[in-house]
């Protein structure tokens, strides 16, 4: 399909649609038509072709939902890498502030840890795509485990309180 948008009697806009026998996922697609707009010629007297006398000077990019969605994602996850140290470090803070030592971190740590490793482990084991979604599961980890290693901390907390006041 070509088009004239702006009505100059010139073909400025074309839609090529490429279709998989099997399925492939949206990064593998992307790469193989990246690779196909990078070996056409460009610059200089190459990029182009003449038709009536006339020079037409092209290029080409990908759109439409396969491209957003890499985009996406390669963004999510670019910006997870970025913040989830810091957030990791100002729970670690806040707890340590709570809590006055340092066996509460690793109470709190472990669990988190742990869940981390084990979710994006078996992703990336099984071969399942990073999506938003998954990429956005990462701080509902952190939120969950922080809960409920909050909720043992206390509660040992609670305990040597008891304690304390039995051996008196």
């Amino acid at each position: 399909f070509m088009a004239d948008t702006n009505e100059d009697g010139i073909w400025d806009a074309t839609f090529i649609m490429i279709g998989c026998l099997e399925e492939t996922d949206d990064k593998t697609m992307m790469d193989f038509v990246n690779k196909i707009i990078d070996q056409r010629p460009k610059g200089g007297e190459n990029a182009y072709f003449e038709e009536n006398g006339n020079k037409y000077y092209t290029e080409m990019m990908q759109t439409g939902i396969c491209a957003i969605m890499v985009e996406i994602t390669e963004e999510c996850f670019k910006q997870l890498i970025q913040t989830m140290p810091i957030a990791i470090l100002l729970v670690a803070g806040i707890m340590f502030f709570f809590h006055r030592t340092f066996k509460i971190l690793l109470i709190a740590g472990i669990p988190l840890l742990f869940s981390i490793i084990w979710t994006f482990g078996l992703i990336t084991m099984t071969g399942i795509e990073l999506s938003p979604i998954i990429v956005a599961a990462m701080p509902m980890l952190i939120g969950l485990s922080v809960d409920y290693s909050l909720h043992f901390a206390n509660r040992i907390a609670e305990f040597k309180e008891k304690e304390k006041v039995l051996n008196r």
